[in-house]
């Protein structure tokens, strides 16, 4: 994560070629948040999109894998993601996530202009679109999608050719 920002991560895989690779997970020493075991960095590979790593470090937070049966330096792989300060500037959070089908949006945008908020059901269907004028800093969305069914959605964000997909876990009320 960037400085400043907590990780946050549902799931990850690393592959080779087809062949998906297994391993130990790791992760930064700043824990999962408040030392929640049900939110620790191993939740990121176990398959489930309902649990997530919630990193409590805000400062260069990560989440890796030691890879299994593969000697030498090469055996730890880790999620890495260079971004520009301007690609950072743009970013988007979710509270809560999972929830019951009501959640809060944080758009923050790196120069003003429209922004485009779309829930899609996992086949891509576009189920609730808003559009509005955002500025520069954060702007706050509330989404509704408490009507559907429990499942995993897709939130897309986008704004000045920027877009950003984060996952949407509906749980039961």
């Amino acid at each position: 994560s960037p400085v400043g920002g907590y990780t946050n991560v549902a799931e990850l895989e690393f592959y080779n070629g087809t062949t998906k690779l297994q391993g130990t997970a790791f992760g930064d020493p700043g824990g999962p948040w408040n030392g929640l075991p049900e939110r620790a960095f191993d939740k990121v590979f176990d398959g489930n999109t309902a649990t997530f790593y919630d990193g409590n470090n805000s400062q260069d937070g990560y989440v890796g894998l030691t890879l299994t049966n593969c000697g030498g330096a090469t055996n730890r792989l880790a999620a890495e993601v260079n971004l520009t300060a301007e690609e950072m500037a743009f970013t988007v959070t979710v509270n809560p996530n999972p929830s019951t089908g009501r959640a809060n949006v944080r758009v923050n945008l790196p120069e003003a202009g429209l922004v485009s908020l779309s829930v899609l059901s996992p086949a891509g269907q576009v189920l609730v679109n808003q559009e509005r004028n955002g500025v520069v800093g954060e702007n706050p969305f509330e989404v509704d999608y408490g009507h559907f069914p429990n499942g995993l959605y897709l939130l897309r964000v986008q704004s000045q050719g920027r877009k950003a997909v984060l996952k949407l876990v509906k749980l039961q009320e």
